[in-house]
């Protein structure tokens, strides 16, 4: 049982260690692996970057133009996707 638990262990810091948006490449548009957890009235995503299903690990970017929601001094701003990032749209920026 020990040496299940030890390959677990080992398995996960081998395949989570360093893992982040930056160091994996960017993968052309793909399925998604997960739903996204939190869809706010089920309009936007709360992030424009998505892990890609199968492996290797990949991250893909939304497409340009998907609203998505992005928190300002906790409140949340109908924002859209742009090169993986939110960006907050120019009549609510106007409003604040």
């Amino acid at each position: 049982m020990m040496y299940v638990t030890l390959l677990y262990i080992f398995l996960t810091l081998l395949l989570c260690n360093g893992l982040t948006v930056d160091d994996t490449p960017l993968a052309a548009y793909c399925r998604r692996a997960l739903r996204p957890p939190v869809m706010i009235r089920g309009e936007y995503v709360v992030t424009c970057v998505y892990l890609c299903e199968g492996l290797p690990f990949r991250f893909s970017r939304e497409h340009d133009g998907t609203r998505c929601a992005a928190f300002i001094d906790g409140y949340t701003t109908q924002g859209y996707c742009k090169d993986g990032e939110c960006k907050v749209q120019e009549a609510a920026r106007t409003k604040q």
